[in-house]
């Protein structure tokens, strides 16, 4: 069985993020997902509109996704120690710290970058945002 692992906030959940799960899913057997704690999400500079665990339920209802875990509050790494996937995926608009990119090459974890959009000008969290902000 290939483990392919994704990492990310996915608040306000869209179809620009299950197009990201089908097309991570096609490299292996088995999708996990990381859910990025709210420590994390915040220092990236966005505030999750929902918590952690909130998130997590709404990913793990998806039939495509095989399971959930939260992230680590501090550190990723410690969390993808305990999957040793085979292969990271990544989005299009994510960039992986270095010290993941050294531990996914120290451990022989495939690196892979999904490049396609799903309609980019419509499906992404921030857009979405926007315009729940604009109609309030």
């Amino acid at each position: 069985m290939t483990k392919v692992l994704v990492a990310g906030t996915f608040d306000i959940f869209h179809m620009g993020h299950l197009y990201f799960f089908k097309e991570a899913k096609r490299f292996g057997d088995e999708l996990i997902v990381i859910i990025a704690s709210d420590e994390i999400s915040k220092y990236n500079g966005k505030k999750p509109v929902h918590n952690q665990k909130e998130r997590a339920e709404i990913v793990k209802n998806l039939k495509i996704v095989n399971e959930v875990i939260l992230g680590d509050k501090k550190d990723i790494v410690k969390t993808i120690e305990k999957i040793k996937p085979d292969i990271l995926c990544i989005g299009y608009d994510q960039k992986l710290p270095e010290k993941i990119e050294k531990y996914c090459n120290e451990n022989k974890i495939v690196i892979k970058k999904i490049e396609k959009k799903y309609n980019e000008n419509k499906c992404k969290s921030s857009i979405i945002k926007e315009r729940i902000l604009k109609e309030v």
